[in-house]
């Protein structure tokens, strides 16, 4: 047996079904028996020239045992030597019968009985089982080493006691097989069909400081419901841990993880093509690939992959994914990706991503996103946006946001937005929407009330020739504006004669203390508390805004007034009380009973901002 020490050998697989963690976040990662198993026991004892029985009755005494075997398979007889100090029971019956007898324990016996392979196969279809100890140079028993051979790919890990057992064809002797763990020089063991079954090994004291002990157990079941945590999980599993290689094969066919062409190296294998049955995991994707229920890749996908299910990848993604529940990928994507659900990416993304349901983008997004609830943009997006709820940018958007109800840019938008309710920092562009709101703008917002805060905002007090006191809340920006208003005549007898309304107006600056004002109101004159019919007030205005102070304007100007009522009704409130107006215009349409009456008036207030 051939001893090679190669520190740049590179590593294995993780044990567990990875994939099944998304699905189902309290999967184990291997469960520990209760107790110490009987053959991990260790004991210590000295015998010489002793009958074989005898020496069986003294283990068993010492571990507090029994032993079940049938005297035929061994010569009870034989003389046998043996010094042991605090070593594995398995170890101390594997040095006395040289391998040649297997043993399994069972409900506090171990039985002892004939081998099941041969120990040195002829055939080639006949296998060879390989075992043995992995322990560091103080004799310390090595837990979670990665044992593998890159050909095969057939892999093992060594148990919480350091045993370790891995079985091969014999078409595949000689071979080399490797030892890999974190922290430790990797060790090469050169492997033919005169090799001894029962090997242990010896690793060298650690290159570099070894990492604090990881509870794998806990590991799998207290590791977060996130993408983020998902993936770190996979990295911290002991073959992730332990072996740095990479393998490639043209293509793998699985019907579960670790159930395939590329066994339990699965996970450190890049395939052009990979098919999964059921579910499948690779180190990566050259090509493409298909799952049935699931594919998990640890690193970059590239051109086509297709799943029932769920798509999850640790790298990039390059290409079109589809999954008919989610996508959910650590890098970067660039291409195509749709999904039934939901598409989550820890990167950036480019190209078009769309859902049923929700699209989460951590870096830039530039291209299409489209879902049917909401997306979310924990950057910069450049492109488009489109929810049937909402869409949220963490950063700046450059090009056009369309929701069903909400759009946030905190940061600056330079583009479009339009939806029920648009929040952006600052815009260079429009907003489109019943409420608008934003810090600064360049732009339009359009919509029925739109507050900008370094914009137009002003309260107004005015009288006209109906009602002497009128109140208008006036927000946007210069070029256009909401008009919120509201009056009453104080002088109208013992019912209190009253509108309400609203408008937009826009405002030309004429020099930095004045401005011409253009603006269309609406208001409805209401008798008491009650809405007689239609009594609609259009008002359309032409005046000068100029500043007095500081916060303080005069405005005054003409109007022209058009009152819509209707015809079948005739106890409608007198509006005049104080000033008779010129009708000059009085039309009525007997197919819709309507009637307009249209005068000049004036207007006259002070505003504040």
């Amino acid at each position: 047996m051939e001893r090679v020490v190669n520190n740049k050998i590179y590593p294995s697989l993780f044990k567990w079904v990875v994939a099944l963690l998304v699905l189902m976040p309290a999967a184990v990662l291997g469960q520990k028996k209760d107790g110490q198993p009987i053959l991990e026991k260790t004991i210590t004892l000295r015998f010489t020239n002793e009958r074989t029985d005898a020496v069986l009755n003294t283990i068993s005494r010492e571990g507090g045992f029994n032993f079940s075997y049938n005297p035929s398979i061994l010569d009870p007889g034989r003389l046998v030597s043996g010094e042991f100090n605090n070593k594995p029971v398995r170890e101390i019956l594997n040095t006395i019968f040289s391998g040649k007898i297997e043993f399994r324990e069972r409900k506090g016996y171990v039985i002892l009985q004939k081998p099941s392979q041969v120990t040195k196969p002829s055939e080639k279809n006949e296998s060879f089982v390989y075992s043995g100890y992995v322990r560091d140079e103080a004799g310390v028993a090595l837990p979670w080493v990665s044992i593998y051979d890159k050909t095969s790919l057939e892999s093992t890990i060594s148990n919480d006691y350091g045993f370790y057992k891995i079985r091969f064809s014999a078409k595949h002797l000689p071979l080399t097989l490797y030892f890999s763990k974190q922290g430790y020089a990797d060790t090469i063991v050169r492997l033919n069909i005169e090799t001894p079954s029962y090997n242990n090994i010896t690793l060298g004291r650690p290159a570099l400081p070894v990492a604090p002990v990881i509870d794998y157990d806990s590991l799998s079941v207290n590791a977060e419901n996130t993408v983020q945590s998902f993936f770190n999980t996979l990295e911290g599993e002991p073959n992730a841990l332990n072996i740095k290689d990479t393998l490639y094969r043209k293509y793998q066919v699985s019907l579960l993880p670790y159930v395939g062409t590329n066994l339990q190296l699965s996970g450190n294998v890049i395939n052009d093509y990979s098919f999964n049955v059921f579910g499948g995991i690779s180190l990566g994707t050259v090509k493409a690939e298909l799952g049935g229920f699931f594919n998990l890749n640890k690193s970059d996908v590239k051109y086509l992959q297709l799943a029932g299910f769920a798509n999850l990848n640790g790298g990039n993604v390059s290409g079109v994914q589809l999954a008919g529940f989610t996508n959910l990928v650590k890098n970067n994507v660039e291409g195509v990706q749709l999904s039934g659900f939901v598409n989550a990416d820890l990167g950036s993304a480019r190209g078009v991503i769309m859902s049923g349901f929700a699209n989460s983008v951590k870096g830039n997004m530039k291209g299409v996103q489209m879902a049917g609830f909401a997306n979310i943009a924990m950057d910069t997006v450049t492109g488009f946006q489109g929810a049937g709820f909402a869409n949220v940018v963490f950063k700046s958007m450059n090009g056009v946001q369309l929701a069903g109800f909400i759009n946030i840019v905190p940061d600056t938008l330079k583009g479009t937005q339009l939806g029920i309710i648009n929040y952006a920092g600052h815009v260079s562009g429009s907003q489109l929407g019943f409420l608008n709101v934003s810090k600064s703008t360049t732009g339009i917002p359009v919509g029925f009330l739109s507050y900008v805060h370094k914009g137009y905002h002003k309260i107004e007090i005015s009288a006209d020739e109906l009602f002497p006191v009128n109140v208008a809340f006036r927000s946007g920006v210069n070029s256009f504006h909401n008009i919120l208003t509201a009056g009453l005549d104080p002088f109208s007898g013992d019912s209190l004669l009253w509108n309400f309304g609203y408008g937009f107006g826009s405002s030309v600056v004429l020099s930095p203390k004045t401005f011409l004002d253009f603006d269309l109101t609406g208001s409805q004159v209401v008798k008491a508390n009650s809405i007689e019919k239609i009594n609609i007030i259009n008002k359309f205005y032409l005046g000068i805004d100029t500043r007095l102070a500081k916060n303080v304007s005069i405005a005054f100007g003409v109007t022209l007034n058009g009152q819509v009522t209707n015809t079948g009704y005739s106890r409608y409130p007198d509006v005049v009380s104080y000033y008779e107006p010129q009708i000059f215009y009085d039309e009525s349409w007997e197919s819709d009973n309507t009637r307009l009456q249209m005068w000049l008036g004036a207007k006259a207030g002070l505003r504040f901002f």
